[in-house]
């Protein structure tokens, strides 16, 4: 602390200053605080005999261990001796009381006690854990050791289980992919090869004439076991004509069991038919046919004079199911697809709806792998 003005010694380590504000006025027997000029003499201990060892608050002696009360009827404050908190006093006969020291003053002191014994309660268990972990250590070393050459061992087995199993999470993979996919009908592999020609459907054949279907689109459910990229596309003339026959294809809608009203997945373009023969179609780009159901569209175009006839399957029944809309009427007669009209050009929006359905075979189609 601050030596104050006049002293010689500042505030020696370990003594305390008081007495605390509590004990400090001194009052006569009648209650007056007057007792300027009483002689305080301080004691170290209850029974009044042996002096304490203080010091003024400036750090001088005090002689005898005797202070004088101020003008104020208040004992002077002073240094307790050391590693005390507490002096007994006398005055003018008077019983003998304690004086303890101010009170900041002896918490800050408990509290650097307690924070001594805590750093000390601190270090005998810091050491006393690191004994134990010692012994311990010597206790379990060659259990230990055995215990380490047994991870390494199994640590080995395993990379060589890894380095065999190596790939087969990919593997698995493909299997469960490949088992989630819903039932194919068709052959697998029958698409698989580029620059090879493959039927979307097959059976026996007959020829059917596109009477009565000018500017008429016909659309025939497809089903492909695998999406494949394709760049030709064929039919057959089996009788000739006038104008010409486009073809293409649309995605199917599955709200509704109908071909996408919004447009085709690929126009592709029209074939002559004022000869007979095969006739192909050169997609470039190439068009990817989608997995699963999609639809086959065919429209008799340009000029009306002649109707063409085209090789078709040899189908009495067709895919099912097939949406015939609100009403039973048309289970009556033969329904394999669904018409619009009229298409005069190029494929695009169309009108697809059940009570569109028709009855004319599908054509004979076949395509060539991209």
């Amino acid at each position: 602390m601050p030596v104050p003005a006049g002293g010689t010694n500042p505030q020696e380590s370990g003594r305390l200053i008081g007495p605390d504000e509590a004990y400090r006025v001194v009052f006569l027997q009648d209650g007056r605080a007057r007792a300027r000029g009483y002689p305080v003499p301080l004691f170290a201990d209850e029974a009044g005999s042996i002096p304490a060892d203080v010091l003024t608050v400036n750090g001088d002696d005090v002689p005898e261990s005797t202070l004088i009360v101020d003008v104020h009827s208040r004992i002077p404050l002073f240094q307790y001796p050391p590693g005390s908190d507490v002096v007994y006093t006398s005055i003018n006969g008077g019983p003998i009381v304690p004086l303890y020291a101010r009170v900041d003053d002896r918490i800050d002191k408990l509290a650097d006690s307690v924070a001594g014994v805590g750093d000390d309660i601190a270090n005998a268990v810091a050491a006393e854990a690191a004994n134990r972990a010692a012994a311990i250590t010597a206790a379990i070393g060659p259990e230990q050791a055995a215990r380490v050459a047994g991870d390494n061992a199994l640590s080995a087995r395993l990379n060589t289980v890894e380095s065999a199993t190596e790939g087969m999470a990919d593997d698995l993979a493909d299997v469960i992919a490949a088992v989630a996919q819903p039932p194919r009908i068709g052959i697998p592999g029958a698409t698989g090869l580029p620059g090879q020609y493959f039927l979307v459907s097959q059976g026996s054949l007959v020829t059917v004439a596109l009477t009565g279907s000018f500017n008429i689109l016909y659309m025939w459910p497809m089903y492909l076991t695998q999406a494949v990229s394709v760049d030709r596309a064929c039919i057959e003339v089996t009788a000739v004509g006038t104008g010409v026959i486009r073809h293409g294809v649309y995605a199917n809608n599955p709200a509704n069991g109908c071909p996408v009203a919004t447009g085709p997945i690929a126009d592709f373009g029209t074939v002559d038919v004022s000869a007979t023969g095969v006739k192909e179609s050169v997609l470039s780009p190439a068009v990817q046919l989608p997995a699963g159901w999609h639809w086959y569209g065919l429209v008799w175009q340009g000029v009306n004079t002649t109707a063409p006839a085209v090789r078709s399957m040899n189908a009495t029944s067709g895919f099912g199911p097939l949406n015939i809309g609100a009403a039973p009427s048309l289970m009556s007669g033969n329904r394999l697809g669904y018409f619009a009209t009229p298409v005069p050009a190029a494929l695009g929006t169309i009108v697809a709806e059940p009570s569109n359905a028709h009855q004319l075979t599908p054509p004979r189609v076949a395509y060539r792998r991209a």
